[in-house]
């Protein structure tokens, strides 16, 4: 069942000056660099992410580098081995400190959301026409997560924020905060559903020619990988 929440307008501002903290007290880190003289909400995704991002592709890939280094080790291509080893570590370290930057925030005038990889996104608060929180399945899964959509007049997509990266209280207080009347439905629905109801909803990685490009890419890199250790094993 759908609800309307009305709002009563954003909390008032001024007072001091709370570049440390947002109005609700939770630290910002100097990392940010948020110039704002007020930040009304800050948040930044699932720590354990991160982590468990890190030390998954840590214990996924050092087999597979300890197998190539073992086939090469008799020939002279093992410090090539070796080094890609030790650049693919460092790869993993800088997404994993791009991801340690990754925040929103609200400022008096603007909604701000730094990612990850693509470029930070910033909204003028005045072109939020409406904003709504669904539930949705995760794929292949009993589990029904928040997912925020801010919407403007033309019913195009502005920002939007998942539970799956950020926690259900920061996705609330960024929907009570951009003082929006905000449509809650707390009735789950199937991803396909979701997007059936609001196409605009999708992200880029969440569209068919990204995730196409996305396999190929991939596909592509694992096969130049086989060709070229099948050729130091087996040289011509």
């Amino acid at each position: 069942m759908s609800t309307t929440t009305p709002t009563s307008g954003r909390p008032p501002r001024g007072g001091r000056d709370r570049t440390r903290a947002d109005l609700d007290g939770n630290p910002i880190p100097r990392s940010a660099r948020l110039d704002a003289h007020i930040v009304e909400v800050f948040a930044q995704p699932h720590e354990s992410l991160g982590r468990t991002a890190l030390l998954s592709g840590a214990f996924s890939l050092a087999p597979v580098f300890a197998a190539v280094l073992l086939l090469t080790l008799t020939s002279s291509f093992w410090p090539v081995i070796v080094l890609g080893e030790i650049i693919v570590a460092c790869l993993f370290f800088a997404v994993y400190i791009r991801f340690r930057l990754v925040h929103s925030a609200i400022t008096p005038d603007r909604f701000l959301k730094r990612r990850m990889l693509l470029s930070p996104v910033s909204v003028d608060l005045d072109r939020v026409d409406r904003v709504l929180i669904n539930r949705v399945y995760r794929t292949s899964s009993t589990e029904a997560l928040l997912q925020l959509l801010a919407i403007d007049n033309r019913g195009h997509r502005l920002f939007g924020l998942s539970a799956l990266f950020w926690s259900d209280d920061d996705i609330r207080r960024v929907a009570d905060h951009l003082g929006i009347p905000t449509t809650v439905d707390n009735a789950p629905l199937s991803r396909t559903e979701y997007y059936a109801a609001f196409p605009m909803a999708r992200g880029w990685y969440a569209r068919r020619p990204a995730r196409a490009v996305m396999v190929l890419a991939a596909t592509a890199l694992v096969a130049v990988g086989a060709l070229v250790v099948n050729g130091w094993v087996h040289p011509a």
